[in-house]
């Protein structure tokens, strides 16, 4: 459709839009991040922007509000190297009231030159598990625990010997606590009410960036927001809502599979390769597992068979049970939290329309092969008709002229026809139709 080539114009704008340069934050500002989601390259990126750009404006401060059940090791060491790299201070608080910092988030909080909790919040539970929720076994979960371990005692070696103690009883024992009991072991600064509350307990505190003492300046200082770019947003949506990837996915395959069984409409092309790229970006946030995605490429193939071979549904109850099983398996990988995976009921909720969709072309498809052909030389058999035109001998057999289809046609037949005998078509050779009597 015409309307398509200004697809590439539309990606360019958004991309433009997405990518452009948040407006200077002022120096001397304290700089607020809202980081509620799962803990995901995505997040790891936007803090990455954010305190560089406080760096380079030399904002007082980075608050990070934080409320997060967890997520992925790789990405939780990515913003604790940010983190105690910043030349600004950093500022971690877990709220507002009712939030978490739960598994990775624990120690991101911990990674802060300063932190805070809100009342009614929680922080820990940070043990390693593999990506069913199942405890990891064995040496492997040693070395993990060891790993860990060493690094909260490393974040934590300012602070009490039970803080400390504390941080590591969150990797050994999952060991979770509210905000009262973190502020009386010392693994936290200060309980703060609000944003407000905490900025004006924080100010004068002295905190530690870069191995040299800092005096924070929050009190009676400009406060901006760090708002997430658009892409930023797509990045921390994917992360936390898998089922939207496997949605994607679905609908981007699809598209695909119909744009290759009839090119040349070009819009289920367009719509698959933007879903598929979604789709494809998404899984940069949750590494996916390649099994699982390899079914429901197989998924896709045996419904594009059933609307080519209907198979009476053989091939599509097939694909609906491999894409189910692609969709539940796909980010079951062993460093992804349990609570990315896309569970059965919701695997079941975005095949359902596709299986059903696919379903009913394939009996469409089914219902057309059956059908009489309406056009070309198989159309004419069976067709009636009429003798126009007397038949004569003709070598060993009799011609004449018939009318049907509302043409005159050469005719030939076994047996001299006479003129206004209805006849039936029996064969077509060139442009000479074979009829005989229409004895009905």
């Amino acid at each position: 459709m015409h309307y398509l080539r200004f697809l590439p114009i539309f990606l360019l704008v958004f991309l433009f839009t997405a990518l452009t340069p948040a407006q200077a934050q002022g120096s001397g500002n304290v700089v607020v991040v809202d980081a509620d989601g799962i803990v995901s390259p995505g997040m790891a990126a936007y803090f990455a922007r954010v305190i560089a750009e406080a760096e380079a404006q030399q904002a007082s401060a980075v608050v990070i509000e934080l409320d997060t059940p967890g997520g992925l090791i790789d990405s939780t060491n990515e913003i604790i190297k940010t983190f105690r790299s910043s030349s600004v201070p950093i500022i971690v608080y877990v709220g507002p009231a009712g939030a978490q910092a739960g598994s990775a988030g624990a120690i991101i909080t911990l990674a802060g030159h300063a932190s805070a909790m809100a009342p009614e919040t929680a922080i820990g539970a940070a043990s390693p598990i593999n990506g069913n929720g199942a405890d990891i076994e064995g040496t492997l979960y040693k070395k993990i625990v060891e790993f860990m371990s060493a690094e909260v005692r490393s974040l934590t070696e300012n602070r009490s010997a039970e803080a400390q103690e504390l941080a590591v009883q969150m990797i050994s024992d999952a060991k979770a606590v509210t905000a009262n009991e973190a502020f009386a072991a010392g693994l936290i600064d200060l309980l703060a009410n609000d944003r407000a509350d905490l900025l004006q307990q924080m100010d004068g505190r002295e905190v530690l960036v870069n191995g040299e003492a800092v005096v924070l300046k929050t009190a009676d200082v400009g406060v901006v927001s760090a708002d997430m770019r658009p892409l930023e947003r797509f990045q921390m949506l994917l992360a936390s809502n898998t089922e939207l990837i496997g949605l994607l996915l679905s609908i981007g395959g699809i598209a695909i599979m119909i744009e290759l069984r009839a090119p040349g409409g070009y819009l289920a092309g367009a719509i698959g390769v933007i879903m598929l790229g979604m789709a494809f970006y998404g899984m940069g946030q949750n590494p996916p597992n390649y099994f699982g995605l390899g079914l429901i490429m197989v998924a896709f193939i045996l419904y594009i068979l059933e609307t080519r071979t209907p198979t009476f549904g053989v091939l599509t109850l097939t694909g609906t049970i491999a894409l189910i099983g692609g969709l539940v398996l796909l980010f079951d990988t062993e460093n992804a939290p349990s609570f990315v995976r896309i569970s059965l009921l919701s695997a079941v909720g975005i095949t359902f329309p596709i299986a059903v969709t696919f379903g009913m072309l394939a009996v469409a498809m089914a219902k057309m092969q059956r059908l009489k052909p309406q056009t070309g030389k198989a159309a004419m058999i069976g067709v009636g008709g009429e003798v126009r035109k007397t038949f004569k001998p003709y070598g060993n057999r009799y011609r004449g002229t018939v009318f049907a289809k509302g043409e005159l046609w050469t005719a030939e037949s076994a047996d001299p026809l006479p003129s206004g005998l209805p006849i039936t078509i029996d064969a077509i050779d060139g442009f000479t139709v074979r009829v005989k009597e229409n004895v009905e």
